[in-house]
Formats: structure tokens, C-alpha cells, sequence
């Protein structure tokens, strides 16, 4: 051995910064939070107005600028320099679906196929369980 590490060096590694760390684990609460306060305003409002149009928009705001700003982020922890296009991408890109695998494919290589099996399995169940409750009568379709 000429010195060289025993590590891959194709799956970057993260670097290690508590500050990163917990910057990533505030966009992560705050889009949890998010998502129950525009549940609790969308349940609240009249369905088929301007309002319940006003609120949808505004949560996938909310949504793609706290994921957009995730991936940032944890670029920056993985030490991977993302290309101008990505936030373009993002933004028009449906961005969850097509974009978030894709870059997790890009930093994490084998590791982001697993997350983006798991991501989509649960876009799925939630999926399922939503039609389950209509069909049961738990939901109503508007």
C-alpha cells in the first residue's frame, strides 16, 4: 500500500459539522410543522375556492424551498458541488419525485438507490392508505 485509503473513493463521505447537522434537522421540523399547520388551514377552508387554490400553492412553495434548501445542505456536508441546473431542475422538475432521486442517486450512489426505494415505497403506503379511506368512508372525495 502506497499510503492510499482502504475507502471507496467513488461514495463521498460526509464532514463531519454539528452545524450542518442541526441546520438540516430545522428544515426537516420546520417542514414537519409546516405540513400540520397547512393541514389544519386547508382542512379549515371552504374546498373548490380561491383560498383552498391559495393554500395548496403556498405549502408546495413551502415544500420544494425547504427541500431545495435540504439538498443545499447536505451537498455542502458531502462536500459535492452541485450544478446551477439542480435549483432550476428542482423547481420545474416535479421536484419530490424526480429530482430528490436523482441527486441521491448522484451523492450517495448505491446507499441514495436504497433511499429512493424506501422513498417511494412510502409515497405508496400513503398512497394506498389515502384510497383505502375513501373507499372505506373515512374520506370523501371533493
Amino acid at each position: 500500500m502506497t499510503g492510499e485509503s482502504s475507502h471507496d473513493s467513488r461514495e463521498p463521505d460526509p464532514t463531519p459539522n454539528p452545524g450542518i447537522d442541526a441546520q438540516k434537522r430545522k428544515t426537516i421540523l420546520t417542514g414537519v410543522v409546516a405540513s400540520a399547520a397547512f393541514g389544519v388551514v386547508y382542512g379549515a377552508v371552504p374546498a373548490d375556492t380561491i383560498i383552498d387554490y391559495v393554500v395548496i400553492a403556498s405549502f408546495v412553495f413551502v415544500a420544494w424551498a425547504l427541500i431545495i434548501q435540504w439538498c443545499l445542505l447536505n451537498a455542502q456536508q458531502y462536500n459535492v458541488q452541485l450544478s446551477r441546473g439542480f435549483k432550476v431542475a428542482a423547481i420545474i422538475v416535479p421536484g419530490p419525485l424526480v429530482t430528490i432521486p436523482c441527486y441521491l442517486l448522484y451523492t450517495r450512489r448505491l446507499r441514495g438507490l436504497f433511499s429512493c426505494v424506501l422513498f417511494y415505497a412510502l409515497v405508496a403506503v400513503i398512497w394506498l392508505l389515502n384510497e383505502l379511506a375513501v373507499r372505506v368512508g373515512f374520506a370523501t372525495v371533493t
